[in-house]
Order: C-alpha cells, then structure tokens, then sequence
C-alpha cells in the first residue's frame, strides 16, 4: 500500500500556503533518517517554520521533505521522511494536521507481503 502521510502532508502545506499563512511541521527528530543540526529538539520533537521566507531549496517528493535553513546563524540541510513526520500547522491559527508516530501506513509493507487484486477485498453489500 502507497503511504498516505505524503499525500495528506502535501495538501495540507499547499492549503496553508494558498492562503498565505506560515507552514509549521512538527518532526520526530530522534526517527531513523532524519538528518539536521542536533541540540534544536526537545524530547526528540522539533518545530520548524518551513515558509518560503524561513527555508531554501524546498522539496517536497513521496519519500521526505528537504531543505536549507539558518541554525545558530549557520546554514545546514534538513531532511524529514514523511514517516517521522508528527504534525503540520498554520501558525496564523494553529489548523493543519497531526500525524501518530506509530501509523502502519507509514512504511510501504515488504513486495512479499502484497496481495494479488482484488484479494481479501471486502465484500459490499447494497440495502434498498
């Protein structure tokens, strides 16, 4: 199964954006594959400010989020798999999205784990 976290991700930073608010993500900075400066965490989550006017070289695949950003006056790159992922928010009126940091979604299931269509699909039934 495709994750849904990057999809969801996307259209809510795309919301924020179109109506000219500040995106904020919230990130498990402790989660495997994350990659920035340490010491900006607190209990292993941080919270960046990922506007166009904050970061640099923004880009967004269906894997991570990465881009530059100034830490202690001192630029260094990010980089955020979707998995660890835990929020993403407007900071003019705090709405977005939160994430758990256990979603099974989150990490593709292995190719021998797949299932041929249309098995174990639910069956439906229509009521009159």
């Amino acid at each position: 199964m495709i994750p849904r976290r990057p999809y969801l991700f996307r259209a809510i930073h795309q919301w924020i954006v179109d109506n000219e608010w500040t995106p904020h993500v919230v990130f498990n900075a402790r989660h495997a594959g994350v990659r920035m400066p340490s010491g900006h965490d607190e209990d292993g989550r941080v919270t960046l400010n990922v506007s166009a006017d904050a970061v640099r070289d923004f880009v967004m695949d269906d894997t991570a989020i990465s881009f530059s950003a100034r830490f202690g006056g001192r630029t260094a790159s990010v980089l955020i798999p979707f998995a660890a992922m835990l929020a993403i928010y407007a900071r003019e009126n705090v709405q977005g999205m939160a994430f758990t940091d256990d979603d099974p979604d989150d990490e593709p299931a292995p190719a021998t784990n797949a299932q041929p269509p249309g098995k174990n699909k639910p069956r439906l039934k229509l009521v009159e």
